[in-house]
Parts: C-alpha cells; sequence; structure tokens
C-alpha cells in the first residue's frame, strides 16, 4: 500500500474546517482557534452554510463549492447527517452522536 496521500492528512498545506462557529463548545471553532494558537503556517478555510462573516478571524464560505481551491484536507466538525458530500478528496470527521447536546 502506498503511503503518498498520508502526506496531506499529517503535512497538509490548506485546510477547510466545516461547520465552525464561535458559539461555546463549537468543535469546529476549536479547531480553527488550535490552528490560529499553533500558528499554522497553510491556508485555513472556514465553511459554514450560515451568514457568519467570521469565525476566529478567519472568512466564512458559505460551502464548499466556493472555496478559492480544493483543500489538501477537510476537517468536517458537523453533526453525521450534515457531513458534506462533495468533491473533497481528503476528509477526517470530528462527529457527535446525532443526539449529543451541543
Amino acid at each position: 500500500m502506498s503511503t503518498r496521500f498520508l502526506k496531506y492528512f499529517f503535512e497538509p498545506e490548506s485546510l477547510a474546517v466545516i461547520g465552525a462557529s464561535e458559539k461555546n463548545f463549537s468543535l469546529g471553532g476549536q479547531v480553527v482557534a488550535n490552528l490560529n494558537d499553533a500558528e499554522f503556517p497553510g491556508k485555513v478555510w472556514v465553511v459554514n452554510p450560515k451568514k457568519y462573516a467570521q469565525v476566529h478571524g478567519r472568512e466564512v464560505y458559505h460551502s464548499i463549492q466556493k472555496l478559492p481551491e480544493v483543500p489538501d484536507l477537510a476537517v468536517v466538525c458537523t453533526p453525521a447527517a450534515a457531513a458534506p458530500n462533495a468533491g473533497l478528496l481528503n476528509v477526517s470527521v470530528a462527529s457527535s452522536a446525532p443526539n449529543a447536546a451541543v
């Protein structure tokens, strides 16, 4: 098995965080805040269909299709039923149980 695509999981140059908001306990918001705190050197795009202008100082795109390019890695932080079905190449899903209080 080739490991060449694992580079995109462990050393992505661009990331889309899908489902991020600044709500308390927002997993996606925590991911964006951690990327900011760690000074992630690559591109970070926040995707949320709601009408947020920014999340933790980053512009919000309202759909995956509006991103300027295909990210190396998408971190999906939504309930499993709301996970996007788009042309993403590499995806990491961080989802709570369907009935979990968030």
